[in-house]
This record gives C-alpha cells, sequence and structure tokens, in this order.
C-alpha cells in the first residue's frame, strides 16, 4: 500500500489494514431445524431403534442453523456444548441473504453445540454496526468502514492443518444372515490426534469444515429348501439378502484443558433391509427369482420419503465444500476426502462479549463451585431422556443429587426441568453445569424381553448457592 493504514499486533501479524475489511462476529446463528438421527425406512427396511443407532451405527445428530445476512461470504464458529464433544460442520449453504450451517454432533439431542457467524464489516448493514463516540474509525479509499474498535476483529488463537483417518473402522464387525432384526458394529474406532499451542477451555470457538465423508457396508445372501406339502413332493427353494450401512461424516474434539484436536468419524445416516423370497413348489427347481433388494436406495439415491427421522425443514442446496448434502447409502466400505487437509481456526468466545453457557441453560450466578462425582457422595445434574423403540421421546425430567442427597424426588415424580438450568428446593437454589461428564443408557425391557424404552441419562456438574 502506499497510503493508508496498517498496524501490527505483538506477534508481528497484521490486525489491521485499511484496504482490507475486518471480519467481525455478526450474531449467533438461530436453530432452524431440530436434531435428527435419520435412518432408511423405505422397501425391506430393518428397523433401527435408538439403542441400535447409539450401539451398532455410531450415529451422531443432524441439526441446522441459520442466520440473515446480506454478506458476500460467512466464516462460522462451533461451541461444543460439552467437554470432547464430536462435532462437523456438514455444509455452509448460502441461500439469498440467509446463510445455512448443516452440522452433525454427538451425544444426546439436547447436546446442541452453538454456531456464531463472523462476516466482513464493510458489507454489514449500519443497523448492525457500533461506532463508539470516541476511539478508532477506519475506512478504505472507497469510503467503505473497515474497522471500528467498537467491534473486536477475529483474533486467532490457534490454528491448525488437520485431516481424518484413511479408515473408519478396523475392528471385526460381526456378521448377519438370514434375519430382519440383526445389526452388525459399525461403530467407528479410528481417530488421529493433533497439538497445537492453545489449551481447550469452555470459551473456545472453531471454525473447520471438513469435506471428509465415508461409509461402512455388509451384506450377505444364500438359500435354502424346505420340503412340500403333506407328502413332501418335492421342494421348494427360497432366497433371501441382507443389507446394512451405516454413513460417516468428518468430525473433530476438542478436550479441555490441552492443546489437542482428535479427528474422527460420526454417523449420519445409517440404514439395513432384508428380503427372503420363495419359488415354485415341486422338481423343477427355483422358478422365481429375487427382486431386487431396494436397488432404489444404491442406484436412484435417497429419497425423503424413505427416511425415518425425516429432514423436514432442513435447507438441501448447494455447499461450499466437496461432500453432498443429500444422505448417502453405501455398497461397499468408501472412504472420500480423508487427505484432504483442513485448517482449524480457534479462538475465544469471551473476546467478543459471547456468553459461553451452553445451548441449553442459562447463565447463574458468578463465582460458583460446581462440583461433580460419581461415587459416594453423589453430586451431579442429571438429564434423563426417555425415548420409546419407536423414537418418540416419552418424557424429559432432570433428577439432581447434592452431597449424596436427592433433591428431586424421584419416588414421587418431583423433577427438575429438563430444558432449564436452574432449581429451587429447601431454600437453595441449584445450577446445572456447562459440562456433561458422563452419557449412560439403560435399556428397560417387557415381559416378553422386548425393548419397551430406552432412557439416556446425560451427567452434568451442578453448583448450589
Amino acid at each position: 500500500m502506499s497510503y493508508g493504514l496498517k498496524s501490527y499486533d505483538d506477534d508481528g501479524y497484521i490486525n489491521l489494514h485499511s484496504d482490507y475489511s475486518s471480519l467481525v462476529y455478526a450474531g449467533e446463528m438461530t436453530e432452524s431445524a431440530s436434531p435428527v438421527r435419520p435412518v432408511y425406512a423405505g422397501s425391506n427396511a430393518i428397523s433401527i431403534q435408538d439403542y441400535e443407532k447409539n450401539t451398532y451405527y455410531d450415529q451422531g445428530w443432524v441439526m441446522q442453523f441459520t442466520i440473515d445476512l446480506n454478506v458476500d461470504y460467512l466464516i462460522p464458529f462451533y461451541r461444543p456444548d460439552y467437554n470432547g464433544q464430536e462435532v462437523g460442520i456438514l455444509d455452509v449453504v448460502n441461500e439469498g441473504t440467509t446463510w445455512v450451517v448443516n452440522l452433525v454432533f454427538g451425544g444426546a439431542n439436547t447436546n446442541k453445540p452453538r454456531v456464531f457467524a463472523f462476516a466482513p464489516l464493510t458489507e454489514l448493514p449500519s443497523s448492525q454496526v457500533t461506532i463508539n463516540n470516541y476511539g478508532a474509525v477506519v475506512y478504505d479509499g472507497s469510503g467503505n468502514l473497515v474497522f471500528t474498535d467498537a467491534m473486536q476483529p477475529l483474533r486467532v488463537d490457534d490454528v491448525l492443518t488437520i485431516s481424518h483417518p484413511s479408515s473408519i473402522r478396523t475392528a471385526a464387525r460381526g456378521s448377519c444372515a438370514n434375519s430382519n432384526n440383526c445389526h452388525v458394529n459399525f461403530t467407528s474406532d479410528q481417530s488421529t490426534t493433533y497439538t497445537g499451542s492453545t489449551s481447550n477451555t469452555d470459551a473456545k470457538i472453531y471454525h473447520v469444515v471438513p469435506s471428509a465423508y465415508g461409509g461402512l457396508a455388509f451384506s450377505n445372501d444364500g438359500g435354502f429348501t424346505r420340503s412340500c406339502g403333506f407328502f413332501n413332493l418335492g421342494s421348494r427353494p427360497y432366497r433371501w439378502a441382507y443389507k446394512s450401512w451405516a454413513s460417516f461424516r468428518g468430525a473433530v474434539k476438542h478436550p479441555y484443558g490441552s492443546a489437542t484436536h482428535t479427528t474422527g468419524w460420526l454417523g449420519d445416516f445409517s440404514g439395513g433391509v432384508h428380503q427372503q423370497v420363495s419359488g415354485s413348489c415341486g422338481y423343477s427347481g427355483f422358478l422365481g427369482a429375487l427382486i431386487g433388494i431396494a436397488a432404489v436406495i444404491f442406484t436412484g439415491g435417497i429419497g425423503l420419503a424413505v427416511l425415518g427421522g425425516a429432514l423436514t425443514g432442513f435447507v438441501i442446496g448447494e455447499l461450499t465444500v466437496a461432500s453432498a448434502p443429500s444422505l448417502r447409502a453405501y455398497e461397499q466400505d468408501g472412504v472420500f476426502d480423508q487427505n484432504k487437509s483442513y485448517q482449524l481456526i480457534m479462538t475465544d468466545a469471551s473476546y467478543y462479549g459471547i456468553s459461553t453457557t451452553s445451548s441449553t441453560q442459562g447463565s447463574g450466578p458468578s463465582n460458583l463451585t460446581y462440583y461433580y462425582n460419581l461415587s459416594n457422595p453423589f453430586w451431579w445434574w442429571a438429564d434423563v431422556d426417555s425415548v420409546l423403540p419407536n423414537g418418540t421421546t416419552s418424557q424429559q425430567y432432570a433428577e439432581i443429587y447434592w452431597d449424596d442427597t436427592e433433591i428431586t424426588d424421584y419416588a414421587n415424580s418431583i423433577f427438575a426441568d429438563f430444558d432449564g438450568y436452574s432449581y429451587t428446593a429447601g431454600g437453595n437454589t441449584y445450577y446445572k453445569g456447562g459440562t456433561t461428564y458422563l452419557l449412560l443408557t439403560d435399556e428397560i425391557y417387557d415381559a416378553n424381553n422386548n425393548p419397551a424404552l430406552i432412557v439416556y441419562y446425560s451427567l452434568k456438574n451442578v453448583a448450589r448457592t
């Protein structure tokens, strides 16, 4: 530049240049589509219950956020809901003046990450721009506002180059045969850890849009015969086929107290199909044919009509990354873009005045001491999510233990608000902490030993005033 203003930080990096607009915090994105875990529900579908999505398919929750900004580009940062939560931004979609972020996350459906938008200051409407009465304001040669000290420019606390593992699972998966209620184990067991220079805390937020995706698949088929009729004259041939799959997306987790970041895989879609057909009875052998077992899944793509946990309200548009917006089924194992490198950027939410509470809670008084202990004496706040085998939520509530004493009253159905963050009893107010220490799943069976209820416990720390 021959004229203008340029300044550097203590590390020698440019933090202000009058030829370029500052990238500033433009607002928190709002939830536009609730978390879902879609499964194939079309012809010959195998039922996949919520607890099976956890145990066999490693399936996370797909969720959508939006913000209305008429800008040319936007950089989303996410804040995990708890320590070590897996999060993966699937895509960033521009729909006119609305920006859409689809992501997948681990944990319970209530463990929603928060997403924050950063955009060029010069493109923001004046209604979203703050200028102090005193301080520094900088314009470029065309008169566009490129800096104001009232809006902190993006500060990069750490940046790393990361990529995803070359495989999703290497351990044995098990096997299924002629069954419509069998599942092999697709749970991912591969990860790669990268070390940065700045420790993760609950105030850190992250930007990375991995394009890595892939899937695991299993198939089996066979045949058998049965005698025909009362006199066993001849035999009837049968053919059967089984397929199941799990689709995965690249995700990252950022454990608190360390500078490490772990890349891995988290499921976004699963499915299974089973079919059995018979031929004619007699001596001429197999006269029937196994019809194409859900062939449309693999040749015609996935339509919303065959999805369980349908993506109602989701925007599916052009992506800014290579992975496809539509969910994908797999006939065989495949991993794509796993060797592509991405830039992981870290910054601190508090630097921009962003509250660092989790999405499901408010904020308690400052200087509280939070406790968590799984063994005697008990200290925890447990969010409890009861789900029927068909995936319908039947009840949500919270239980509180403080110093080995149950503050809520399970026996008399007295609970804390599942979506709340505080509960008052006995002259004290209890506050839910922002860290999930343990996720537990309990299966309750009926008299016929069939799953009747799946109960999810999210154990968090708790404080008291």
